[in-house]
């Protein structure tokens, strides 16, 4: 059994927006570098992320891309990714896309938490 990573085109965006600014800004350096780390972690444990609760799937999520379950794991700088698993039919491998890297106030705003 393998495990395929994929990035959605969003994902896909965003990371190559970090990756082209890295060269000249720490920041996005050490976001990118948190970005490749979790991705060989993904790459090893599909489940190593923090499930994240049904009920609290964008609806987007859901009608646009089918998603039944869906994990986040912390990156640098307080950004997340978010990203889902499956099995592929007819395959043993397991098929992990990323759907978003976002920053903290985005995935808050996406997922209905409010600061206090």
């Amino acid at each position: 059994m393998s495990v395929l990573v994929s990035l959605s085109p969003q994902a896909k965006e965003m990371y190559d927006f970090i990756t082209t600014e890295s060269p000249h800004s720490k920041y996005y350096h050490s976001l990118q570098r948190s970005i490749d780390h979790k991705l060989e972690l993904i790459r090893f444990n599909p489940n190593a992320g923090h499930p994240i609760s049904k009920k609290l799937i964008p609806k987007t999520y859901v009608e646009n891309d089918n998603i039944t379950n869906l994990f986040h794991v912390a990156l640098a700088h307080y950004w997340r990714m978010v990203y889902s698993t499956g099995k592929i039919p007819g395959d043993s491998n397991i098929r992990v896309i990323i759907i978003e890297i976002i920053d903290h106030p985005t995935y808050d705003k996406r997922f209905g938490y409010q600061r206090k």
